[in-house]
């Protein structure tokens, strides 16, 4: 089992601000430019953001479920969100904008290409930042097919996509840590779609206000059952 250590006082110092954003709009555009350009067209793409502390490249917490999703589905195809991930102010800002920019320019290129987001504990505040405001008739609404979150800060009791670690319902009523303000509502919007997996372990006390394991935030990956919950869900809303 791969166990991830959470530096609990140092995911709290960061926030995400509209000034933040925009001091980092112009190198995630130019960036992002070249990453949409280079992956191609495909049926259909999942882009992971990490959560704090981990290094470059696809996030631990969703190895094994990403490729059970390859394995189920031919003509895909995954990237991870370059932002740093840190304990940086600015880092969830800039993970936010690369993601919505690379969407952006990913589905003008390939506008009959299906996505899924998976976002663990930063990377789920990112995840969910990126797709704050965006209207049911916007073309990245349509095109993104599922969000997939572990170990989410933001969670919000009681929606629509919400289990534990065993695809239960004993974390459904959790409250994360940052739960509030205008993600409540786009977590919301979301869920109602049915196009939101918002797993939560029990213990987790970042997505759960009672949780009392902290081990529990970066038990994820190494969780067969998450992995095969999340790898079922991709499929199914992935398919075209």
């Amino acid at each position: 089992m791969h166990i991830v250590t959470f530096n609990l006082l140092a995911f709290f110092h960061f926030f995400i601000s509209a000034a933040e954003a925009t001091s980092v709009r112009t190198g995630a555009t130019n960036l992002t430019a070249l990453t949409a350009r280079a992956t191609g067209c495909h049926d259909y793409l999942i882009i992971d953001s990490r959560g704090t502390g981990e290094p470059q490249g696809r996030s631990s917490q969703f190895s094994g479920m990403i490729q059970k999703t390859f394995d189920g589905l031919p003509d895909g195809i995954g990237i991870s969100n370059p932002y740093p991930a840190s304990s940086a102010p600015n880092s969830p800002a800039s993970g936010s904008v690369w993601l919505r920019t690379y969407l952006r320019q990913a589905v003008a290129m390939c506008p009959q290409q299906n996505y899924a987001l998976l976002g663990w504990s930063q990377g789920a505040a990112v995840t969910w930042t990126a797709l704050g405001g965006m209207k049911k008739d916007d073309p990245l609404h349509h095109a993104i097919k599922a969000v997939v979150v572990v170990g989410d800060p933001f969670h919000v009791p009681n929606v629509r996509g919400n289990v534990d670690q065993d695809g239960h319902g004993q974390t459904a009523g959790a409250q994360g840590k940052m739960r509030g303000g205008n993600s409540d509502a786009t977590i919301a919007e979301w869920a109602a779609d049915g196009k939101v997996l918002d797993i939560c372990f029990s213990g987790d006390p970042v997505c759960n206000q009672w949780g009392d394991r902290p081990a529990d935030h970066g038990r994820y990956g190494g969780s067969g059952e998450v992995q095969t919950l999340g790898a079922q869900f991709l499929i199914q809303h992935l398919r075209r």
